[in-house]
């Protein structure tokens, strides 16, 4: 515009207009610096830290609050310019790249971030910052609130509800679990990989309980919540739990994010009391009384927290939390020092060893309390103390009762007809009645420290007894002592059954015995007569016997192996010649039947017997112990490798090597030992050079392995590696006729084990035996004779000894035990009989077998009675 055009009107209302624009100004300019005044006053006195981070975050404006929550003054606050100096180190580079993200605009990063803050006293703070970007800018403004009471509070309950003896679980929105317990992990078998693949309530909510679970999810929801309610589940292996299930939401800012439960696992009591349940009001009666006392202590052993249970059980209110409750105010002074014992060794870390105390209820009442405490740590100090207590006053009451009832029964004690005295471990007598004091000429005035007599110095157990009554066990023995009269007559030998019981350690650890004792001089001296005249006309009967058994024991016996079977014979025949070969063997047979022992044969007739034989159960190990056990491995080939340690193979080499139970190794070990097989090399675990070795491989199994080739389970070419020469061992069902001897071959062992004199098996324990179709074999005959031998106390092991699966069948057996024969024609009839039965009734076949010519086996048959159906075709 052409000012120099206006006219002096025009020029003056400019003028004016002017004037009113720089007034307008200026109110705008008080406006602004008012409102600058305000939005910094509210900066610097809100209620939280406030801080502007510029983009390498640097603080450029920070209010005074940021001086309470660092602990550092203004003028160090200034000093620090990085925000990152008052992050914790494991912190910052995590925080770094949350700010990176934040400026960087993605939707899925939170405004608020959690962090430990690093004061000026090193201590660390928990604190949630709320992040703002301001527009246009890179600049950001956060604010900073400390939440380190809200974590430590939320651990402490934590911590809490893992000692807690229920369940508890939260759940998002989505009924997504986001938190269990202890206690929930292992009732419902959650694991780390569970938690990665998302555990959704409804995956393990019986179908029947479906809809009432969202009902009550519903009511939750809509603030109707409170009541315990009964829920089934079916747990991932299968297993159907009942739980008693309470639940209530979790709030945050006014809004339902999800669900909490507490969740007390009732599978065992509804089980039990499904017929009594009568209504749900008497399931919450009973439940009420599952749960113990928990309470927790500050260092000053104040009273911070109890739960429903300790608040009735000590009468204890609100008013009684504002006053303070002190410990020591509840235990009876008599506990106090070993309570301050106690405690100071949980400080210490000497925790979990439950303890009894007594305390007084203010109303005067008396409380039994088994109590087990454990410190409370924060941040690696101890900040308290935590315990678990139990109610054990009835328990205490009962234990009187029981005192008293011990009164009484020391009187019917004392006048017992039976001896009866306590001692010491050492023999020491510390209690007698009076028919103890009777049998011993002991004076019934006498304190036991004065009477000089020693249980154990008398009786003088064996070893054998004294290892039973060590391991806690009774044990009877009878013995001899010489007695003196009580008017200095002696009275020769008397014999008396002692039984000597363990009783457990007294309360000043002293180890008690309970000693009963018998006279049987007379039951004695009558058994030894009766016994000496059986003796007498037995004698001759069973040196007749014992020739015949050891003539038999000696025929049947090849290296280890007893067998008079012609199945086991053939076997006999054949395994030197396989011995003298450097061929693989393959025993097969079922479990039980003796493939080590033909192993173990094979190779003490090679010329590799001077040579170790190594045997190794290939089912027994994994893949990779296996493969160590079997190669050997480096020094460094895995972590706790320090030193070269050689394999089965190496320590083998010029000898055996027996791999039993082959056909149970994987895949993966069956390409590995192919390759010995091959090349008789092999590589040790962590080692690059191929190591040879010369060994001779002896495999065993009890499965069928052609099967398992057929469907893939074994390697077709490793099969036939193995298989070249192949020894099958018979069932002992099979070979019936080796029960007999293989009995008296495991009576002998046993006698020597057991320093026992057991003459052999009655008749009724011999035909159980017999009828028995053993399907462990050997082994499972040889488990029975020894079981036998543990409960035998007579000459003869009856079928009462025998274990309870074989007590069933002892009226099915014909054939007799070769230790009860009464002369040789009947222990050679039962061993015809019994070659008889292996070749179906045939005594053409029977002779072939035995060696003789048939006619000399028909005598014979005839002279002894033997029939066969097959007598009329022969």
């Amino acid at each position: 515009m052409d000012y120099e055009q206006l006219s002096k009107d025009e020029c003056v209302e400019k003028l004016r207009e002017l004037e009113t624009a720089c007034q307008e100004l200026e109110q705008m300019r008080e406006t602004v610096r008012r409102n600058e005044e305000l939005y910094r006053a509210a900066f610097e006195y809100t209620g939280t830290a406030m801080l502007i981070l510029e983009e390498d975050m640097t603080i450029s404006v920070g209010n005074h609050k940021m001086e309470l929550i660092t602990g550092y003054s203004q003028d160090e606050i200034k000093s620090k310019k990085l925000f990152t100096e008052y992050v914790a180190p494991e912190d910052r580079e995590r925080m770094l790249n949350y700010f990176k993200r934040r400026r960087e605009g993605g939707s899925d990063v939170p405004t608020e971030y959690e962090f430990k803050l690093l004061q000026k006293d090193k201590g660390l703070r928990s604190i949630l910052i709320n992040v703002g970007m301001i527009p246009g800018t890179k600049r950001s403004l956060i604010s900073l609130i400390d939440i380190t009471d809200l974590r430590s509070s939320e651990h402490r309950f934590r911590d809490m509800a893992q000692l807690l003896p229920g369940i508890i679980c939260e759940w998002d929105n989505s009924m997504k679990l986001t938190y269990a317990n202890k206690k929930g992990l292992e009732t419902f078998l959650f694991t780390e990989e569970d938690f990665k693949r998302g555990i959704n309530l409804f995956d393990f909510v019986s179908p029947e309980d479906r809809q009432r679970a969202e009902k009550d999810i519903y009511n939750v929801y809509h603030g109707i919540y409170g009541n315990p309610v009964e829920n089934t589940v079916r747990r991932k292996d299968g297993a159907l739990l009942h739980l008693l299930v309470n639940s209530a939401p979790i709030t945050e800012g006014g809004e339902i994010m999800g669900m909490r439960m507490c969740i007390i696992d009732i599978t065992d009591r509804v089980v039990a009391e499904q017929k009594l349940r009568e209504s749900k009001h008497r399931f919450r009666d009973t439940a009420q009384l599952l749960p113990g006392i928990i309470c927790e202590w500050d260092n000053a052993m104040k009273l911070t927290y109890t739960n429903k249970k300790g608040l009735e059980t000590f009468l204890l209110t609100q008013d009684d939390f504002k006053r303070g409750v002190h410990l020591f105010d509840l235990i009876q002074p008599a506990d106090h020092e070993r309570a301050k014992k106690d405690i100071a060794n949980i400080y210490r870390g000497d925790y979990g060893n439950p303890a009894e105390y007594t305390v007084t209820r203010k109303d005067g009442m008396v409380f039994h309390l088994l109590v087990n405490s454990s410190p409370i740590t924060e941040g690696g100090e101890i900040t308290g103390m935590r315990m678990c207590v139990i109610n054990i006053t009835d328990r205490m009451v009962a234990e009187q009762k029981l005192r008293e009832s011990e009164k009484r029964f020391k009187s019917i004690v004392a006048w017992s007809p039976t001896g009866i005295a306590l001692c010491e471990k050492a023999g020491c007598l510390t209690e007698m009645n009076r028919a103890f004091c009777d049998l011993f000429d002991i004076p019934a005035s006498a304190a036991p420290a004065e009477v000089p007599f020693s249980v154990f110095n008398a009786i003088s157990l064996p070893a054998d007894k004294q290892a039973r009554l060590d391991a806690g066990e009774s044990v009877e023995h009878e013995t001899a002592l010489r007695l003196e009269g009580k008017k200095g007559k002696a009275e020769g030998d008397r014999f008396f059954m002692w039984n000597i019981t363990p009783l457990e350690k007294s309360r000043d650890s002293r180890e008690l015995f309970i000693v009963q004792v018998h006279d049987i001089t007379e039951k004695k001296k009558a058994d030894e007569a009766r016994l000496a005249e059986a003796q007498k006309e037995t004698e001759e009967a069973r040196h007749v016997i014992a020739s015949l058994r050891r003539e038999i024991m000696d025929r049947a016996s090849f290296h280890d192996m007893v067998s008079r079977s012609p199945l086991m014979k053939d076997i006999f025949d054949i395994l030197p010649e396989v011995a003298q070969t450097p061929a693989t063997v393959l025993v097969t047979g079922e479990s039980g039947t003796g493939k080590e022992l033909v192993a173990r044969s094979l190779h003490e007739m090679s010329n590799r017997k001077a040579k170790p034989f190594v045997a190794i159960n290939c089912s027994a190990l994994p893949d990779n112990l296996l493969e160590s056990e079997l190669f050997g491995y480096k020094a460094g080939a895995f972590t706790d490798a320090k030193k070269d340690k050689p394999g089965t193979f190496s320590r083998a080499d010029g000898g055996t090597i027996f791999l039993d139970e082959i056909g149970d190794i994987s895949p993966a070990m069956q390409v590995k030992l192919l390759r010995v097989l091959q090349n008789k090399t092999f590589e040790p675990l962590g080692g690059s050079q191929a190591v040879k070795v010369d060994v001779r491989i002896i495999a065993a199994t009890n499965r069928d392995l052609s099967a398992m080739v057929k469907k893939g389970a074994f390697r077709e070419d490793l099969f036939y590696r193995i298989n070249v020469l192949v020894i099958k061992l018979p069932p002992l069902r099979d070979r019936r006729c080796d029960i007999p001897i293989l009995c008296d071959h495991f009576i002998e062992r046993f006698n020597t084990r057991y320093n026992k004199k057991i003459k052999g098996m009655s008749q009724e324990a011999a035909n159980a035996l017999l009828a028995h179709d053993f399907p462990g074999n050997i082994r499972e005959l040889e488990n029975a004779v020894e079981h036998a031998f543990v409960f035998c106390k007579e000459p003869t092991i009856g079928v009462a000894h025998l274990p309870q699966q074989f007590r069933g069948g002892a009226a099915a057996a014909g054939l007799q035990s070769i230790s009860h024969v009464k002369d040789f024609d009947e222990l050679e009839k039962l061993y015809l009989q019994s070659v008889l039965a292996e070749t179906g009734g045939s005594k053409i076949k029977a002779a072939q077998k035995l060696g003789v010519h048939k006619a000399t086996l028909f005598r014979k048959c005839k002279k002894l009675g033997i029939e066969t159906k097959k007598d009329e075709e022969e």
